[in-house]
């Protein structure tokens, strides 16, 4: 509904659905150089040292530098919200331990577990083509 869509707008999540802005900044911490307990300030000195060498006005025949200075200060703006840090916490912990689970499956169940993925994935794409056949 509208007061929905309004509500969500109202607290930045844009009543989209799917990708959003920050998606693209899953690697964070990669980005500025630093370890899952890095400090505010060690975030803001990550952030000084290395928006320097990919400042827009420091590189003018860099086409991407703006993108990449963009993706950068999203990073460290990210990592200083301390809700939005724990979001991103959360998510890299839910990662990690999924792959050390599929790490130690057997071979066996890992087949079937990627089988059922294939027949899913398989699925979804039916279904999807079906309901754009539906809507044209």
């Amino acid at each position: 509904t509208v007061g929905t869509y309004l509500s969500r707008r109202a607290m930045g999540d844009g009543g989209a659905v799917g990708k959003g802005k920050d998606d693209d900044l899953d690697s964070a911490y990669e980005l500025l150089g630093l370890e899952d307990d890095a400090g505010e300030k060690e975030i803001k000195t990550a952030y000084r040292k290395i928006s320097l060498k990919c400042h827009p006005d420091r590189n003018p025949d860099d086409e991407e530098a703006a993108e990449k200075f963009d993706r950068l200060t999203r990073a460290k703006d990210l990592l200083l919200d301390p809700i939005r840090r724990s979001e991103l916490d959360r998510k890299r912990k839910a990662a990690r331990d999924l792959e050390e689970r599929h790490a130690q499956e057997d071979a066996k169940r890992r087949k079937l577990r990627e089988d059922l993925e294939g027949r899913e994935s398989a699925a979804n794409a039916r279904s999807q083509a079906y309901k754009r056949a539906q809507e044209d």
